[in-house]
Protein backbone atom coordinates (compact mmCIF):
# COMPACT_ATOMS: atom_id res chain seq x y z
CA UNK A 1 0.00 0.00 0.00
CA UNK A 2 3.05 2.33 0.81
CA UNK A 3 4.93 1.51 -2.46
CA UNK A 4 1.53 2.01 -4.25
CA UNK A 5 1.17 5.74 -2.97
CA UNK A 6 5.21 6.33 -2.87
CA UNK A 7 4.91 5.47 -6.78
CA UNK A 8 1.42 7.22 -7.51
CA UNK A 9 3.32 10.46 -5.96
CA UNK A 10 6.88 10.57 -7.06
CA UNK A 11 4.83 9.76 -11.10
CA UNK A 12 2.79 12.69 -10.31
CA UNK A 13 5.75 15.03 -9.17
CA UNK A 14 7.35 13.45 -12.73
CA UNK A 15 4.72 14.26 -15.27
CA UNK A 16 4.12 17.79 -13.18
CA UNK A 17 7.51 18.87 -13.67
CA UNK A 18 7.62 17.70 -17.16
CA UNK A 19 4.18 20.10 -17.84
CA UNK A 20 6.09 22.81 -16.17
CA UNK A 21 8.65 22.36 -18.64
CA UNK A 22 6.74 22.12 -22.08
CA UNK A 23 5.14 25.38 -20.86
CA UNK A 24 8.33 27.44 -20.28
CA UNK A 25 9.48 26.24 -23.34
CA UNK A 26 6.24 27.51 -25.04
CA UNK A 27 6.84 30.83 -23.30
CA UNK A 28 10.55 31.17 -24.02
CA UNK A 29 9.38 30.77 -27.87
CA UNK A 30 7.05 33.15 -27.64
CA UNK A 31 9.39 35.89 -26.78
CA UNK A 32 12.04 34.78 -29.16
CA UNK A 33 11.20 36.55 -32.39
CA UNK A 34 10.67 34.35 -35.89
CA UNK A 35 12.90 36.80 -37.98
CA UNK A 36 15.90 36.68 -35.28
CA UNK A 37 16.92 33.13 -36.14
CA UNK A 38 17.26 31.86 -39.92
CA UNK A 39 16.60 28.46 -38.55
CA UNK A 40 14.34 26.77 -36.23
CA UNK A 41 15.75 26.11 -32.65
CA UNK A 42 17.19 21.93 -32.86
CA UNK A 43 16.72 21.83 -29.27
CA UNK A 44 13.98 23.05 -26.34
CA UNK A 45 15.80 26.16 -24.42
CA UNK A 46 16.69 24.98 -20.80
CA UNK A 47 13.61 25.97 -18.18
CA UNK A 48 15.79 28.11 -16.46
CA UNK A 49 16.46 30.37 -19.56
CA UNK A 50 13.53 33.03 -18.79
CA UNK A 51 15.10 35.95 -20.44
CA UNK A 52 14.53 35.27 -23.73
CA UNK A 53 14.06 38.79 -24.82
CA UNK A 54 16.98 39.78 -23.64
CA UNK A 55 18.56 37.42 -26.78
CA UNK A 56 17.33 40.12 -29.48
CA UNK A 57 15.12 43.07 -28.18
CA UNK A 58 14.65 45.72 -31.25
CA UNK A 59 14.06 49.27 -29.11
CA UNK A 60 17.55 48.21 -27.68
CA UNK A 61 19.07 47.56 -30.52
CA UNK A 62 17.79 50.48 -32.63
CA UNK A 63 19.20 52.66 -29.34
CA UNK A 64 22.44 50.46 -29.63
CA UNK A 65 23.15 51.52 -33.21
CA UNK A 66 21.96 55.25 -32.54
CA UNK A 67 24.34 55.62 -29.66
CA UNK A 68 27.51 57.16 -29.81
CA UNK A 69 30.59 56.04 -29.52
CA UNK A 70 31.10 57.23 -26.06
CA UNK A 71 27.72 55.90 -24.55
CA UNK A 72 28.57 52.25 -26.59
CA UNK A 73 31.97 52.10 -24.48
CA UNK A 74 30.19 53.17 -21.36
CA UNK A 75 27.78 50.30 -22.18
CA UNK A 76 30.84 47.75 -22.59
CA UNK A 77 32.39 49.00 -19.60
CA UNK A 78 29.36 48.50 -17.79
CA UNK A 79 28.68 45.19 -19.24
CA UNK A 80 32.58 44.18 -18.35
CA UNK A 81 32.39 45.34 -15.17
CA UNK A 82 28.96 43.00 -14.12
CA UNK A 83 30.93 40.30 -15.97
CA UNK A 84 33.92 40.75 -14.00
CA UNK A 85 31.44 40.90 -11.13
CA UNK A 86 30.40 37.44 -11.99
CA UNK A 87 33.36 35.62 -12.85
CA UNK A 88 34.94 36.61 -9.39
CA UNK A 89 31.75 35.45 -7.50
CA UNK A 90 31.91 32.10 -9.97
CA UNK A 91 35.70 31.64 -8.45
CA UNK A 92 34.85 32.12 -5.10
CA UNK A 93 32.20 29.11 -5.49
CA UNK A 94 34.66 26.99 -7.10
CA UNK A 95 37.30 27.78 -4.39
CA UNK A 96 34.89 27.18 -1.68
CA UNK A 97 33.93 23.83 -3.37
CA UNK A 98 37.34 22.35 -3.86
CA UNK A 99 38.20 23.53 -0.38
CA UNK A 100 35.12 21.34 0.67
CA UNK A 101 36.59 18.72 -1.44
CA UNK A 102 40.05 18.68 0.26
CA UNK A 103 38.33 18.36 3.61
CA UNK A 104 36.53 15.76 2.64
CA UNK A 105 39.28 13.67 1.36
CA UNK A 106 41.65 14.27 4.45
CA UNK A 107 38.86 13.23 6.52
CA UNK A 108 38.52 10.02 4.54
CA UNK A 109 42.10 9.06 4.82
CA UNK A 110 41.96 10.21 8.61
CA UNK A 111 39.02 7.76 8.76
CA UNK A 112 41.19 4.82 6.73
CA UNK A 113 44.17 5.34 9.24
CA UNK A 114 42.25 5.16 12.24
CA UNK A 115 41.15 1.53 12.52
Amino acid sequence: MAAATASIAVIGAWYGAGLKETREIKQVRQLLPTTSLPFPLPFPLPSFYTAANAIYNPQKAEARKQATPAERIALLEQTRMGLVSRRTTLEDKIAQLEARSEGREERRVDRGRSF
